[in-house]
């Protein structure tokens, strides 16, 4: 588990469903349109680590289908064959590798396979929003609480084609997908984001919530300076978010997004933050740095920010060093 610095309490959740029957035609649709667009949800099985998966409501509304990258696997579970939803990780499939952290954003639906026996789909939501929509429709799906007309047209308005091809995978791609979800790890967030450094909406999270993360899961380090935070991917990536003035990027980012390093850049020992500027570390022992530089806290002997990664160079020694470690205060490093 890392953590950037959303859980709600089990009361946030609709209890019993009964939050269902103050539902208003508005809250169905646009909870129907949430569900029509492929959401990453955090799938349990019965092997292996969790993955995160696309899910994605049917375009007829019967089906609840994500996406797989194992040819031939049933990967749809019908509305009709529903009984019932569960919070929690108190199936099976969950208390094989239970995550309790995020228990109360987990939930369960029980279902009936084509053959007949019982089974489960357990699955971690990001929030507790997503907590809400999703259990909500399916139930109301499975209860019948939604209103013909509401259900028509939403069917209408579905263009089939492009929900099948977005949900579709190319064996290529989902090979590719595969292999970077294989270990996914959980990063969370929470306090200030007013430049978009913890992901996600510009607001303040009083609470840990779950990030998702394009690409590689798997996190080897994260660091965080004033309103921005930076982060060491397993494949040797660097991504960042938050303001462009830390950043390098041209404009401010509320995801991560890779930022980008020179090609002939070796292996990355670690990272660092400080409240404007970052470095990097690499297993040779150099050291590169970029952002603000007004205090001249890069080490290039002037005042110029860098959007760039940009090579210090260790001066006025007799014998070649490296550099292990590098701390950051406000406007200074010290490596």
């Amino acid at each position: 588990m890392s953590i950037l610095s959303h859980s709600n309490s089990i009361n946030g959740r609709l209890k019993s469903f009964r939050e269902l029957d103050s539902f208003s035609e508005n809250h169905y649709k646009r909870m129907l349109r949430d569900c029509l667009k492929p959401t990453d949800l955090l799938k349990f099985g019965r092997v292996g680590r969790p993955k995160w998966r696309q899910f994605i409501l049917s375009s007829d509304l019967r089906y609840v289908e994500w996406s797989s990258n194992v040819k031939n696997k049933d990967t749809k579970v019908s509305i009709e064959s529903i009984s019932r939803i569960t919070y929690g990780q108190k199936t099976a499939k969950f208390q094989r590798m239970a995550r309790t952290d995020v228990s109360n954003l987990s939930f369960s639906i029980w279902y009936k396979d084509k053959d007949g026996n019982g089974d489960t789909l357990d699955l971690v939501c990001s929030t507790d929003t997503q907590l809400k929509t999703w259990t909500g429709v399916i139930m109301a799906l499975v209860e019948n609480r939604i209103s013909q007309p509401i259900l028509d047209g939403i069917r209408k308005s579905q263009n089939l084609a492009l929900a099948a091809t977005t949900l579709e995978l190319s064996v290529k791609g989902r090979d590719k997908y595969e292999e970077a979800l294989r270990s996914a790890s959980v990063v969370y967030r929470f306090g200030n984001n007013s430049w978009g450094q913890l992901g996600g909406k510009h607001r303040v999270e009083k609470t840990p919530v779950l990030l998702h993360i394009e690409g590689s899961y798997n996190i080897n380090e994260i660091a965080a300076g004033w309103a921005h935070s930076t982060m060491l991917m397993s494949d040797g990536a660097v991504t960042q978010m938050g303001g462009k003035v830390a950043t390098g990027f041209i404009r401010d980012v509320s995801s991560p997004t890779v930022f980008p390093l020179p090609k002939t850049l070796g292996n990355i020992n670690s990272i660092a933050c400080g409240r404007h500027h970052n470095a990097i570390i690499l297993e040779d022992g150099e050291l590169y740095m970029w952002g603000s530089n007004f205090y001249g806290q890069l080490g290039t002997n002037d005042n110029k920010q860098r959007e760039k990664a940009t090579k210090v160079k260790i001066s006025d020694v007799k014998i070649q060093v490296g550099v292990t470690e590098v701390a950051f205060g406000a406007g200074f490093p010290a490596a």
